[in-house]
């Protein structure tokens, strides 16, 4: 439920412009719980899309807490 509802803000918050996004905080946080959840080719892809928003220590730490293979 948790992860389903980070999803739907992900959605709310997509604008046209890749760039932004309405709520970057939902970004960083729907990162963990997909790393939480094992899912972390999606949790690497958000954590990377947070970061070219602005700099985020929630989205650097999923990025560190990652598989070597898929983390920076």
């Amino acid at each position: 439920l948790y992860f389903d509802c980070l999803a739907w803000a992900y959605r709310l918050g997509k604008g046209p412009d890749s760039d932004t996004h309405a709520v970057p905080q939902a970004v960083a946080r729907l990162a963990e719980a997909a790393l939480e959840e094992g899912r972390f080719p999606l949790a690497a892809k958000l954590a990377r899309e947070r970061l070219d928003i602005s700099d985020s220590p929630l989205a650097r730490s999923v990025l560190k807490r990652l598989p070597l293979d898929l983390g920076d």
